[in-house]
C-alpha cells in the first residue's frame, strides 16, 4: 500500500484480501490467513505513519481527511476479515461503524460520526506476560 494510495487501489487490495483469506480459511490454513491479514495491517500502519495526519490536520486538511477516511475504510475491512478469529471484538467494531459482518468489503459513508466507543484491547504489562508464560511452561513442560 504505497503512500498516497488512491481509493480504487485500496478497494482492489481489500477485495484481493477477502478472496485470498476466504480461500485460506476454507482450506483450513488459518495461520496463513492471519499472516496475510497482519501483513495488510503492517502496511496500513505504514500508510498512516507516512501520511502523518497529526501534521496535515494543520497544514492540509483535505489530505488529512482523505487519509483518515482511507484508514476508517481499512478498519472496516479488518473488522470483517478478523471476524472468524476475533468475533466479539469484530462485532464491537462493526457495531460502532454500523457495518454488517458479511464477508465482503464494507464501506463507511463519508461524514459518519462515531458513537461513544471504548478501548477494544487493554495493553498488557510485559512483566505480566512473562510471568504467565513462565507459569505455562511450568504447567506444560516440553
Amino acid at each position: 500500500m504505497p503512500e498516497g494510495i488512491p481509493n480504487q487501489e485500496l478497494r482492489a487490495e481489500t477485495d484481493r484480501l477477502y478472496a485470498s483469506v476466504g480461500e485460506q480459511i476454507e482450506r483450513g490454513r488459518f495461520k496463513d490467513a492471519l499472516d496475510d491479514i497482519f501483513e495488510f495491517v503492517r502496511n496500513a500502519n505504514k500508510y498512516f505513519d507516512s501520511r502523518q495526519p497529526w501534521i496535515t490536520r494543520d497544514t492540509d486538511q483535505k489530505d488529512c481527511a482523505d487519509t483518515l477516511h482511507n484508514c476508517v475504510q481499512l478498519i472496516a475491512g479488518l473488522a470483517v476479515l478478523l471476524y472468524p478469529f476475533l468475533p466479539f471484538s469484530s462485532e464491537k467494531v462493526c457495531g460502532w461503524l454500523q457495518l454488517s459482518p458479511e464477508w465482503k468489503r464494507q464501506q463507511v459513508e463519508p461524514g459518519y460520526r462515531l458513537p461513544e466507543i471504548q478501548v477494544l484491547f487493554q495493553r498488557l504489562d510485559k512483566k505480566l506476560v512473562e510471568e504467565e508464560n513462565e507459569r505455562l511452561e511450568r504447567a506444560c513442560p516440553g
